[in-house]
Formats: C-alpha cells, structure tokens, sequence
C-alpha cells in the first residue's frame, strides 16, 4: 500500500490560523491577512481544542492512496465529506493488479488461484467484467484519488485509528496521518475529533419491522407541500400559489433546492459491495453501513454466471472465502451482501435515479432504484416524473454510448 499526499492548500498553517482570527478581530480581512502570525500552528492549535473546527475546511489535501485492500476503500467513502475517484472495476481488469498482503495477512494459494482461475474463465465467456469482479474479495487492490478538507480528515483518522478493528484500516490511516502531518501538523493528538462515548442502548421501533427487500420508511411524512410552498419562495418570494405551479416543469429548474426539503428514508435489506460503491458515491445523503465484521453476509449471484453454467463453481468459492475469513474478513468476496440505511433528499434522489436508472447503469443499482422508483410514485405524484435522463429530458446523454432503446426505457417508466 502506497500513500502520497500529491497537493494541498499552500500555507494550510497560516490559512486556518488566520481564518479564525477573522472572527474576532475588528481588522478588514486582507488586512489580517498581510499581517504575520508569531506562533500560527500554537495558535490554531487552541483554536481547534475550544472546539472551533469549522476552521480546518478551509484546508483541502488530495491523496494519491495505490495498492490498498478493497475495505479500505469501503472504510473512505463512507464519509461524506471527501471526494474520490476510484479505478473502475466495470472496465478494468483489476486481477491484475493482485492482492494485497501485508505482515499480518497473506491470501490462501489455493483460494487465489480459484479467484484468477474463474475470473479469467468469466472473460473467456463472454461474461463483462462488472459481473466478472463479483468473485473478487476484499483483500483485492483498489487506487483512487481522494481529496478531503482538514476537517473531515481528522475525522477519518480518529475512526480509523480508534474506532475500526481491522489492520489495514489503521495502517492506512496512520500513513494518511503521517502524510498530512508533514505539512499541517495537527494531527498528533486526535481526541479533538473523538466523540464522546455514550451507553449504547436498544431501540425498538415499527419502522424496522421490514418485509421487502426496498421500504420507503417515512413514507407517511413525504408530502409535497412543503415542496410546493419552497418551489413557491424560490421562483416569487412567497409561498405557492396553485396557478402558478407546474410540477413536471418544476423538475428542469436548475440548481433546485426546493427539492430538498423532500427527505426519503430508504431501507435497503440486502446490497453488494460492488452496488454499495455506486451508492456511496452520491452526495448528498447520510447514510449507515453496518461494519462487515458483524455482518454474516448473504451473497449475489450474476444472473450471467448462472447462464454462461458457473454457478457451482462460484458457489464453491464462496464456501471456501467463509471458511477463510473466520481468520480474516480480506478473504470474503464482494458479492457478500449488506443491509443499509440511508437519508436522501429528493434533489440527489432526482439525480441519483438519472444515473442508475440508464440502462447503461450496472445492473443491480439499477434494480434497486427502479424498485424505490415505483415504491415512492405510490406515495407521492412528484416521483412520476421522475425517472432517467431519456425519461426527464427527452433524449440520452450518452453520446455514442446509448442503448439505443430510448423509446423502450421512456415507456417503460411511464406512470400507469
């Protein structure tokens, strides 16, 4: 695993040292910024121990991480606060990219060799690589761009460091440390970013009583006047006015904040690794991934392994990873399914389904939204004009990569 810190915010100390002083100082802003600071790291640092943290965002770095385990990856992207941009497994061959080991880990030779041995058998049938990586497990090699404010850095290296079990996780985080250290030396003492512990409780609650695979949790809460009454203030500085409010065209306002005063809680019950990656892409939602380790995970079957006869091959594999990851969860494979929580506003929710709704979208994210889709268009008539991009505006986006099925997909999202 390699990590390099490849830019960052010149003269972070002397940014966010400033930047707080604006706050109670009676001089003009460029004035506080052409004076010098005697002591701007000691300065910062009592800043941030009051608690004061909002300064660090004016911080940004922007990681090159190379090598790292596959749950490394699933660790960063949960928070919501960093950007990343990740090699693709739907386009690229990543086996051969290898492994990863490590002091504390080192993949079964046997387990590799039926991995790289079904993965190429996959290619050789004509089977796509987003199915193909279905057999990869956790231990195989992610790269990716990651770019984070200060803030939300110190965040991830206290949850990484403290809060997570496994190795490689606070592997990574003590060299992303070490990394930001060299240039924005706060990151020694990380108790400004811990959270006070609490009793953990139970809770007992209807709404988790789930039956179906997708559940709209609030469901009775999704009304569309607050939308109407923000829609309203948006476009005339006062609340809605029946005449003047034409939901579908509603939808092509740009930037379309009143959207967002739509919330959706989805329950989904089982997703994979290679789904969840694309959902945790989306900004902005809150969303809960249980950790992997307390999970014992269901798995997906492409429905292209089962046509091209490698079900029984596949479904040996796994057998194998749950042996193996008794001794470590590296072993386990990305097909291992989770259940997952998440909080959306009908603005990302509008934007979320233009992507995974394409037709070139990878399949089962694109099941996934289709069902909350339908599910939503029960409970509120904005969802019905809501659907892909070819749906919404009339033609793909795509370019030369179109499905070419426009008239198909519009039809087949027409509400009844």
């Amino acid at each position: 695993m390699k990590i390099i810190l490849k830019s960052f915010t010149p003269e972070p100390i002397e940014i966010s040292a400033k930047s707080s002083y604006i706050s109670h100082s009676s001089d003009k802003v460029t004035k506080i910024f052409e004076k010098n600071f005697s002591d701007p790291l000691g300065y910062i640092k009592k800043i941030i121990t009051m608690g004061h943290l909002s300064v660090l965002e004016h911080i940004y770095f922007n990681f090159l991480i190379e090598d790292a385990p596959l749950i490394n990856e699933i660790f960063l992207i949960r928070f919501r606060l960093a950007s990343f941009t990740v090699k693709s497994r739907r386009y690229t061959n990543v086996i051969e990219d290898g492994f990863y080991e490590d002091e504390y880990y080192k993949i079964d030779n046997n387990f590799k060799k039926k991995i790289i041995n079904f993965y190429e058998k996959a290619i050789i049938n004509n089977i796509n690589l987003e199915d193909a990586r279905f057999v990869l497990p956790l231990s195989s090699k992610t790269n990716m761009v990651f770019s984070v404010n200060a803030r939300e850095l110190g965040y991830i290296l206290y949850s990484g460091l403290y809060e997570e079990n496994h190795s490689t996780i606070k592997k990574m985080a003590e060299m992303l440390r070490e990394e930001a250290n060299k240039v924005f030396p706060i990151y020694y003492d990380l108790d400004y970013f811990a959270v006070k512990k609490m009793n953990i409780f139970n809770v007992k609650s209807s709404l988790l009583r789930i039956t179906d695979s997708v559940e709209i949790l609030n469901k009775d809460e999704i009304k569309i006047k607050e939308y109407e009454n923000a829609i309203g203030f948006t476009t005339n500085n006062n609340l809605y006015s029946e005449n003047q409010f034409d939901l579908k065209k509603s939808l092509l306002l740009p930037h379309n904040r009143a959207l967002e005063f739509i919330n959706i809680i989805v329950f989904i019950k089982n997703i994979s690794i290679p789904a969840l990656t694309h959902l945790l892409r989306h900004r902005i939602q809150s969303i809960i991934v249980p950790y992997f380790e307390k999970i014992n995970s269901n798995y997906l079957i492409p429905e292209s392994f089962e046509i091209k006869g490698l079900t029984n091959e596949f479904l040996d594999i796994i057998i194998e990873s749950k042996k193996l990851e008794k001794s470590n969860i590296l072993n386990r494979l990305v097909s291992s399914t989770y259940p997952v929580l998440t909080n959306i506003n009908a603005r990302e929710m509008l934007h979320i389904m233009r992507l995974r709704l394409c037709n070139r979208a990878q399949w089962e994210i694109r099941n996934i939204f289709t069902d909350i889709l339908f599910k939503l268009r029960k409970i509120n008539q904005l969802f019905n004009y809501i659907g892909p991009s070819c749906f919404i505006f009339g033609l793909c986006p795509e370019g030369n990569k179109t499905c070419k099925k426009i008239k198909e997909v519009i039809n087949f999202f027409e509400p009844n």
